[in-house]
C-alpha cells in the first residue's frame, strides 16, 4: 500500500532541527521513485522505477465500503495527498502485470548483469561492522556466508547500513556504538556512546469482526487461480479486502492535525471446498457468511519502547520491549476507532444492505463488560493489539544538538566515520502512514547525499 503521511510529520522534523526534512524538501525525492498511472499532478512523479497504481479490479465489497464511508460524512481521498483525511480505494506498487514491485525488483535486479560494481550476496549473515577504534572509523563488515564460513569486506569510503528498524540498531551495538551502559556489562567495548536502539515507534491497533449476508466462493478458486496465472486478471490479481483504507482524526486530535488513525480492511474469508488443505477445520462452509474485520490503527503513537543486546553473539536476537500502549492516549485513540468502525457496520445503509452484523461475542478477558461500552473497547485494546510492521527510529535522525540522535542530516552516525544508516530507524517520528515510501524516499535522499560527497 503506497502512501506518505501527512506533511506536517515531515515538517515537524524540520522544526526538530533537521533542516533540508521538510515536507518540500523531501516531496522531490518521493517523487522521484514513483511511477504513478493514477494520478499526474504535481505531487506525484511518472517516471520512477516504482510503479504505483490502484487496482484494476474493484471488488463490489470496495464499492460498498467507499459508500459507507460517504454516509458518514467521509471524501475519497488520494491517500498521498499533502494532507490527507478521508476514505480511499488505496494505491499499490504494483506491476502492468499484477505482480508486486519491490525495492529489489524495482532497484537491483534489473542491473544485476549490467552493473560491473553491484554484487548481491545472498543467504548471508552481516555479524558486526569493522571498527577501528582509535580513530573511531567504520572500515568494512564482517559477515557469515551460506557455507558458514566467517568473511570481510573492506570499504573503500564507507559503508551503508540498511538493515531496517531492528538489523541497524541491532548490528551498530554489536559493533560497539550504542549505549555505554547497555554495552559494557556484555564485554562489548564502546566505541561511541549513543541512544541507539532507543526512540522505538511502532503503529499498532486492535479489531471488530463482522459477518456480511453474502458468500463469497470466486475468490479462491481453481478457476481464480488460472484466471490470474493466464490472464492475470480476476480476484487474486489484487488484494481483497485490503483495496479500501482511511486516514481519519480521532476525537483526541485537534481540528488542524494530521489523521491519528488509520483503517484497514480484511478478512472475507474463501471458499472451504478449495481452503480446507490449508485452513484445515478452522475453515467454514462456503455458504457461510462472509466474515471480515476493521482494523483501527493508531498511526501517531506516544508510546516509544527500545532494542537492546542481549548478548554479544551476533546471532542471539535483541530485546526487543515495543512498550504498546504505554500513554493511556494510545489507547484512547485506538477506543474511537473501534467506535467509529461499529458505527460504519451497524449504521450505514450501504453495509446494512448486505445484513453486515457485528459479532458481539466479547472476547473471554473482557466478558466482564457490556458489549460496545468504553470500558469494553478499551480492554479489547488491551488484550487484543496487532502490530503492523511498520517499526521506526531506533537509529534517530537530528542535529548534534539533540543528545537522543545517532545519525546526522546527512544520515552519517554521530562522531564515527565512514558509516551511514539508511532504512526506517533513522525517521525521528513515525510518519502517519504505511512506511513503505517514506523508507524509499529515505533511501533516494541517502543516494543523493553520497554522490554528493564522493563525486
Amino acid at each position: 500500500m503506497y502512501s506518505r503521511g501527512h506533511r506536517d510529520v515531515y515538517d515537524g522534523w524540520l522544526r526538530d532541527g533537521n533542516v533540508g526534512w521538510g515536507y518540500d524538501d523531501v516531496l522531490p525525492f518521493f517523487k522521484m521513485s514513483e511511477n504513478n498511472k493514477d494520478y499526474h499532478t504535481k505531487h506525484h512523479g511518472n517516471r520512477g522505477p516504482i510503479s504505483v497504481r490502484k487496482p484494476t479490479e474493484i471488488l463490489p465489497i470496495t464499492r460498498t465500503l467507499m459508500e459507507a464511508a460517504q454516509e458518514l460524512g467521509y471524501e475519497e481521498i488520494d491517500m498521498s495527498d499533502p494532507e490527507p483525511m478521508g476514505f480511499s480505494i488505496a494505491q499499490l506498487m504494483m506491476s502492468s502485470a499484477k505482480t508486486r514491485v519491490t525495492t529489489p525488483t524495482a532497484y537491483l535486479r534489473p542491473h544485476l548483469r549490467t552493473r560491473s560494481n553491484l554484487r548481491v550476496r545472498i543467504n548471508s549473515h552481516v555479524t558486526r561492522l569493522l571498527v577501528d577504534a582509535d580513530r573511531r572509523s567504520v572500515y568494512g563488515v564482517e559477515y557469515v556466508d551460506g557455507s558458514n564460513r566467517t568473511r570481510r569486506l573492506t570499504a573503500r569510503k564507507e559503508v551503508i547500513l540498511c538493515a531496517g528498524v531492528i538489523g541497524s540498531a541491532h548490528l551498530l551495538m554489536l559493533s560497539g556504538i550504542g549505549p555505554a551502559e547497555d554495552l559494557r556489562p556484555l564485554g562489548v567495548p564502546v566505541v561511541q556512546d549513543l541512544r541507539v536502539g532507543h526512540n522505538l515507534q511502532h503503529h499498532v491497533g486492535s479489531k471488530l469482526t463482522f459477518q456480511l449476508n453474502v458468500t463469497n466462493d470466486q475468490l479462491l478458486s481453481f478457476d481464480a487461480i488460472g484466471q490470474y496465472m493466464k490472464h492475470r486478471s480476476g480476484p487474486l490479481s489484487t488484494t481483497g479486502a485490503l483495496q479500501t483504507s482511511a486516514f481519519l482524526r480521532s476525537d483526541r486530535a485537534g481540528p488542524a492535525e494530521p489523521a491519528d488513525v488509520q483503517l484497514f480492511f480484511d478478512g472475507y474469508s474463501p471458499n472451504c471446498d478449495y481452503a480446507q488443505p490449508w485452513y484445515g477445520s478452522q475453515c467454514a462452509a462456503a455458504t457461510a457468511p462472509a466474515v471480515m474485520n476493521v482494523r483501527p490503527v493508531n498511526i501517531r503513537p506516544l508510546s516509544q519502547g527500545s532494542i537492546r543486546l542481549a548478548s554479544a553473539d551476533p546471532f542471539v536476537r535483541p530485546l526487543i520491549d515495543p512498550n504498546y500502549l504505554a500513554a493511556e492516549a494510545d489507547v484512547d485513540v485506538l477506543v474511537w476507532g473501534l467506535r467509529l468502525a461499529n458505527d460504519l457496520v451497524t449504521r450505514t445503509k450501504a453495509l446494512q444492505r448486505l445484513g453486515a452484523t457485528v459479532d458481539r461475542k466479547p472476547v473471554d478477558q473482557c466478558s466482564r463488560h457490556a458489549f460496545g461500552t468504553d470500558p469494553y473497547w478499551k480492554c479489547l485494546v488491551r488484550y487484543h493489539t496487532q502490530g503492523e510492521n511498520h517499526h521506526a527510529g531506533t537509529c534517530k535522525m537530528g542535529p548534534a544538538s539533540d543528545p537522543t540522535a545517532v545519525v546526522d542530516l546527512e544520515l552519517r552516525v554521530h562522531r564515527v566515520q565512514g558509516v551511514r544508516v539508511a532504512d526506517s530507524s533513522v525517521f525521528p517520528t513515525q510518519p502517519n502512514c504505511n512506511p513503505i515510501a517514506p523508507a524509499i524516499m529515505v533511501a533516494e535522499r541517502a543516494a543523493h547525499f553520497i554522490k554528493n560527497t564522493w563525486h
